[in-house]
């Protein structure tokens, strides 16, 4: 977070290019920090379900080999 903090500041300089895509729907966040913290926070969950995924068929393909 406070390297994210000290980058948004930096966006704020005068002079300062900010190459950052943001969303064109409403509710896009439009500031530097809340886009990346958006960003970070849904790689985490998609991170997390795809794993919950990955273990579940990993479990169903051992029951079905009636390993479990």
């Amino acid at each position: 977070m406070t390297i994210l903090r000290l980058l948004a500041r930096q966006t704020r300089l005068p002079g300062a290019t900010d190459n950052t895509r943001y969303g064109e729907g409403r509710a896009s966040p439009r500031t530097f920090l809340t886009h990346h913290v958006a960003n970070i926070s849904t790689a985490i969950q998609t991170t997390d379900a795809q794993t919950i995924l990955n273990a579940a068929s990993a479990r169903m393909l051992r029951v079905s080999f009636g390993v479990m």
